[in-house]
């Protein structure tokens, strides 16, 4: 099912169930939002022999991307409970010919090749905020929730061999982290047109080789010039660092989104 289609579905199934009469400026019904992330993804790891202190490190660098589409729906069924889904993904390539043999899941790729590697990750998060603290301008609350982050990584090319021809080479490979999330969330309106939000979150997750961490954080404005429409402007930052330990090896990881989100944010 494409991204439209799924969320014109859990709109049309939001809209099914009664919506309580809001008595707040800083919270709404129902909103829907989508609109671009202009975000760089950085990524590091390093990997060492357990016995041994010297450690080979690898900076896969950062890549920009002003295209990202960011997709956002949140409902407020009852006073003081909200639920939100979010979804955006990352995808980055390069092509490169080998000056050393590099062997990849079983496969050896020898000098002079010509690769194409390509990087994709996929966000989805899922939450539930209760608002402990809810007035006519101002609400905070305690959030929890799970996101799942999946990184699929792909490796082809072709290699030349004497008296045999070209032979096509190809690996793909994929992992998934699914976290429990535990954060805050903040809104203030300054008036019926104009609101400032904050959000921060952290959630550990161990894994059979080790562990990772997830700092999620965010701080925005929305701006109303129409009863039911507006936009959105936020900056939001994401970390992810593990620590991973397999077969005599330490290894540890990191990667990062940051950048601004502009959304066309839609409400009642």
């Amino acid at each position: 099912m494409s991204t439209a289609r799924f969320a014109a579905s859990l709109v049309a199934a939001l809209a099914a169930f009664p919506l309580q009469a809001e008595d707040t400026l800083a919270l709404d019904r129902l909103a829907v939002s989508i609109g671009g992330y202009a975000t760089d993804l950085s990524a590091e790891a390093t990997v060492k022999r357990t016995a041994d202190e010297s450690a080979h490190s690898r900076n896969y660098g950062t890549s920009s991307s002003t295209g990202l589409t960011f997709l956002e729906l949140s409902w407020r069924p009852f006073e003081r409970h909200t639920v939100r889904g979010a979804w955006f993904d990352h995808d980055r390539g390069t092509s490169r010919t080998l000056n050393a043999d590099v062997d990849h899941g079983g496969v050896l790729y020898p000098v002079g090749a010509t690769l194409d590697g390509t990087l994709a990750v996929k966000v989805l998060e899922l939450d539930y905020t209760y608002w402990a603290w809810l007035s006519r301008r101002n609400a905070l609350g305690g959030v929890a929730g799970i996101v799942r982050i999946g990184v699929d990584t792909a490796l082809s090319g072709t290699v030349v061999v004497d008296d045999i021809g070209s032979i096509d080479l190809e690996r793909k490979d994929g992992e998934a982290l699914l976290a429990p999330k535990l954060g805050l969330s903040y809104a203030h309106a300054f008036n019926e047109q104009l609101r400032l939000t904050a959000d921060v979150a952290t959630f550990r997750h161990s894994v059979s080789a080790g562990d990772a961490r997830i700092w999620d954080s965010a701080i925005g404005v929305e701006w109303y010039p129409w009863d039911h429409l507006g936009f959105a402007l936020r900056h939001a930052r994401t970390r992810i660092d593990a620590d991973l330990s397999s077969q005599g090896y330490d290894g540890s990881a990191e990667l990062g989104f940051t950048g601004w989100q502009l959304l066309v944010r839609a409400r009642w």
